[in-house]
C-alpha cells in the first residue's frame, strides 16, 4: 500500500514576515527557531524566543502545539524534531515556526 504524506499530513514552510523581524516587547508573536529547542524537542526557554509583532498574513496559521514535527528548511544540517513541552500561549503570545522550519502537522485517525 502507498501513502502519500499530504494525505496523513499538513506541511508548509514557518511564517515569514515582510522584510527582516526585529524584536518587540510588546509583540504577540513569539517565533520558534531550531536553535530554541533541545535535542529532545523541548522548548529551551519560551522566555527568549524572538517576540514580534504580528504583519502581513496571520501568523497564527504557523501556529505549533505539541507533537507537530519540524524540519530545519535551510543549510546542510538536516535536522527534525517531534515538539514536546510547547508553552502556552497565553505566557509567550502565539507561538509560531519561524521561517527556517518546514512544519508537518500529521492527522491522526
Amino acid at each position: 500500500m502507498t501513502v502519500l504524506v499530504t494525505d496523513i499530513a499538513e506541511i508548509q514552510i514557518g511564517y515569514q514576515g515582510r522584510g527582516r523581524l526585529e524584536y518587540d516587547p510588546a509583540g504577540g508573536v513569539c517565533l520558534l527557531q531550531m536553535r530554541d529547542l533541545e535535542d529532545d524537542g523541548r522548548v529551551r526557554d519560551a522566555s527568549r524566543l524572538l517576540r514580534v509583532a504580528a504583519e502581513g498574513e496571520s501568523p497564527e496559521r504557523y501556529g505549533v502545539r505539541d507533537g507537530d514535527v519540524v524540519f530545519q528548511a535551510r543549510g546542510s544540517r538536516n535536522r527534525a524534531f517531534v515538539l514536546r513541552g510547547v508553552p502556552p500561549s497565553t505566557e509567550t503570545g502565539r507561538l509560531s515556526s519561524g521561517a527556517s522550519m518546514f512544519l508537518k502537522t500529521v492527522m491522526w485517525g
